[in-house]
């Protein structure tokens, strides 16, 4: 089987969805900490109830990014890159999945419910311990904003890439293709 030179068209709608999603429930949850009150709680669901939605398309790009392989990195990119590369993918992977779940399992700990979308009501993760939540919570933003610094370097290369290097790798991911 030869390897694939650029990412399904499925591949390229989950990521750009999915970055979409990351900024507006970044944006919200930054948002909501400026908050009081009912407004703030209000900011809160709508935080979560994307974050539960940026879960779900994440489990399903986990699942479709193992069964279609992705394309190689140029022959022209240095070992050392490509090293770096794949680190800061794997990187954003486990932090798409630390943020989420750490978020969940803060809510969980101060009995609120997690709400799939808004709509269906997820099962707690932990038996109701404040103390446990203030810890996980306390965990959420610096690790909220370890992703948003992560992202950036992630756009920062691919902007390299497409000006400096001008290699093409950023067309693999190209929105305009796939669409």
């Amino acid at each position: 089987m030869s390897q694939p030179t650029s990412y399904t068209r499925t591949a390229v709608l989950l990521h750009w969805l999915m970055a979409l999603l990351l900024v507006v429930t970044f944006a919200i949850g930054v948002y909501s900490t400026t908050l009081t009150g009912p407004a703030r709680l209000g900011q809160i669901f709508n935080h979560k109830a994307l974050a539960t939605v940026f879960m779900v398309l994440l489990l399903l790009r986990l699942v479709w990014r193992f069964i279609n392989k992705p394309p190689a990195y140029p022959d022209s990119m240095p070992p050392m890159m490509r090293t770096a590369a794949h680190a800061g993918h794997w990187l954003l992977y486990v932090l798409m999945i630390i943020v989420p779940l750490n978020g969940w399992l803060a809510s969980s700990a101060f009995g609120y419910p997690v709400m799939l979308a808004g709509v269906i009501q997820l099962p707690m993760l932990l038996a109701k311990d404040p103390e446990l939540g203030k810890t996980l919570i306390g965990l959420h933003q610096p690790l909220a904003y370890l992703l948003a610094a992560v992202i950036s370097a992630h756009v920062i290369a691919a902007m390299w890439h497409h000006y400096a290097a001008k290699d093409g790798i950023t067309k693999r991911m190209s929105l305009r293709s796939a669409l």
